[in-house]
């Protein structure tokens, strides 16, 4: 249930997230980053101030609002399962206050503008082929 809720929560959060060109565009003196979430499902977008310190800036950005939004949505979802009770619309409104809160607190920190993120296709670890009962000898 967890799981489920952070996924709505997070595909929320990012509906209206502009194309990375488009964001290139419109902040051509800033350097984009790309980082993995710390589950590793998702690829995370900032693009931040230049400067010799960006990279640095860029992962400590990363690290604050995946960090931020992970224990948003554990809390949330906490909370939901707690009183049983799964309001679409307040988690729309919840959801989309928090992102907005979280990357204009890291725009203001790090001078990095989280804008985009990307699930990764989850790789399973190769698994034998089910046997065929037919082949098997006695």
């Amino acid at each position: 249930m967890q799981k489920l809720l952070l996924s709505c929560i997070l595909i929320v959060l990012l509906a209206a997230c502009e194309t990375e060109t488009s964001v290139t565009d419109a902040f051509p003196d800033r350097d984009p980053f790309e980082f993995q979430s710390a589950d590793s499902t998702t690829l995370m977008r900032y693009i931040c101030t230049r400067g010799d310190d960006a990279a640095e800036r860029a992962q400590s950005a990363h690290e604050f609002v995946d960090s931020s939004f992970t224990q948003f949505a554990d809390d949330y979802a906490k909370r939901v399962i707690e009183s049983d009770d799964i309001n679409m619309d307040n988690i729309d409104l919840e959801t989309a206050a928090f992102a907005e809160t979280v990357i204009q607190e890291a725009e203001a920190q790090f001078q990095c503008l989280f804008y985009d993120q990307e699930q990764i296709a989850a790789t399973l670890p190769p698994t034998d082929p089910p046997s065929d009962p037919s082949q098997d000898t006695p």
